[in-house]
């Protein structure tokens, strides 16, 4: 006999989570939840809708857009997390034991370095205080 049970610790059956356990392999398991939005945040997201969701990683914090609207924002400094030059990004979806659907139609990633990107003229690298004062 099938046995349906949580073994995840998941919070409800709508929510949005942040996972990670740094280098070690990762887990669906919420003790591993570093941000998380719960489901009277969010529309049902099994209504068979397409949404829109947007992942930022800047300035140590990652945010999670859903159709333009900031669900989910934490605080993380990857370079804690990451030791190594590679790192991986999954995506991942649940019903239980129930048939279900979870298509991603488009997957865009861009990293970009720091030292690639133009300061204006005005602005100069090492946060030094130009004013004449």
């Amino acid at each position: 006999m099938y046995e349906n049970r949580d073994t995840a610790n998941d919070p409800d059956n709508n929510h949005i989570s942040i996972q990670t356990n740094g280098e070690k392999p990762n887990s669906a398991n919420h003790n591993y939840s570093i941000g998380l939005c719960r489901s009277f945040d969010l529309p049902t997201l099994n209504n068979g809708s397409e949404y829109k969701v947007q992942i930022i990683y800047q300035q140590g914090y990652i945010t999670v857009l859903l159709n333009n609207q900031i669900k989910l924002e934490t605080q993380v400094e990857l370079s804690s997390l990451i030791k190594s030059n590679e790192a991986y990004i999954g995506f991942t979806a649940s019903t239980g034991g129930l048939c279900q659907s979870h298509t991603i139609t488009q997957f865009k990633f861009h990293s970009i370095s720091i030292n690639s990107i133009k300061l204006p003229s005005n602005i100069n690298n090492n946060n030094e205080n130009n004013d004449d004062e």
